[in-house]
């Protein structure tokens, strides 16, 4: 996490995270809550491995929603065109 640390970010970057944020909120949530029901239906949750699984993976798609959160409410946008011709910063793109 960045705890109030701007992040350097494209307009471009910046998109991507936001497209693959909402994937995660309106689709893979929704798809490993489902799952998480269906691993306790089958009973014990002790010896459950399908259970553990999905937990595993509602936590982790959780972690990355968070980040990408904090990510997106720290983005500082790097104009990419600011930089002098000749001279390589962030955000510029260099062909060899």
């Amino acid at each position: 996490m960045t705890i109030g640390k701007r992040v350097p970010v494209t307009r471009d970057g910046l998109e991507r995270l936001k497209v693959e944020l909402e994937e995660l909120k309106t689709i893979k949530m929704p798809q490993i809550t489902e799952a998480v029901a269906e691993a306790r239906s089958h009973g014990d949750l002790r010896e459950n491995a399908a259970y553990d699984a999905a937990r595993h993976d509602q936590m982790m798609a959780k972690r990355r929603i968070d980040e990408l959160e904090d990510l997106i409410r720290h983005a500082e946008i790097i104009d990419e065109s600011a930089s002098p011709a000749g001279v390589v910063s962030l955000g510029s793109k260099v062909t060899v």
